[in-house]
């Protein structure tokens, strides 16, 4: 049976939190930052991982990227006291979605040796072509898919579907094959404006054998793009010889 691929946007944006996490588009040094967690899903106490819990990311990317006194990235202060929706949570090599909506496909048509691809939209703090960077930040290649019913209380730290007080058991969990998955420690740029959006570089599009959304259009989406051509893909994605880490930053 051939492998099936699934190319997922995540991370803060300007809709959902309102700011885009940083980017140095010269070194691929990137910082993964999380959407925040919606009212209507609050989390166990014990559980709640912060944004606070990101001040050091920031502090640790500026650093190193040189960005001292005013230049530093500070968390946007509406952020700060504010919970977030770790999801995918790399520490844990998870992935959860809605059962009723997204998550469908994943739970029916995904399974052991088929993949995600995690891509987010970064702002530089170099020069750069455009107002964002779009990049794939994350690769998972799936061990299993279970739902969230499936997870014991006691294990219910590793996604934030499962870290709700009252978790919808039909959510769908993807567990990650460590040997395989986790978070790119140099982020790989695929994006490129053209025909008045965000878009998949047509390169790109031509080495991987395309995406199931139109003309590579990068956006968070209803239904999940797909790879056309995912043999292709992973070719193409073994040759970028990234890191993958087991680490949210």
């Amino acid at each position: 049976m051939s492998k099936k691929g699934l190319l997922i946007r995540v991370g803060i944006d300007s809709v959902y939190g309102e700011w885009n996490a940083p980017i140095n588009t010269n070194t691929g040094d990137f910082v993964y930052l999380p959407i925040p967690e919606s009212d209507q899903h609050k989390l166990k106490s014990s559980l709640i991982f912060p944004y606070d819990h990101f001040i050091s990311d920031l502090k640790e990317f500026s650093y190193i990227n040189g960005l001292t006194g005013k230049k530093e990235i500070p968390l946007p202060s509406y952020l700060s006291g504010g919970d977030t929706h770790l999801d995918p949570d790399f520490n844990y090599l998870t992935y959860g979605d809605n059962g009723e909506h997204r998550g469908k496909e994943l739970k029916h048509q995904f399974h052991k040796g088929d993949f995600i691809v995690f891509y987010a939209g970064l702002k530089p703090i170099n020069h750069y072509e455009y107002p964002l960077c779009y990049a794939i930040i994350g690769f998972y290649e799936i061990d299993k898919v279970i739902t969230a019913g499936d997870i014991a209380e006691e294990d219910s730290i590793i996604n934030a579907h499962t870290r709700k007080q009252n978790p919808n058991p039909n959510d769908v969990l993807v567990i990650a094959n460590p040997q395989n998955s986790g978070r790119l420690e140099k982020c790989i740029e695929i994006g490129e404006y053209r025909d008045r959006a965000y878009r998949i570089r047509a390169d790109l599009l031509e080495l991987w054998g395309g995406i199931s959304a139109k003309d590579g259009y990068l956006q968070r989406s209803a239904v999940l793009p797909k790879f056309n051509d995912p043999e292709n893909f992973l070719k193409w994605f073994a040759k970028q010889n990234v890191k993958l880490l087991r680490s949210n930053n």
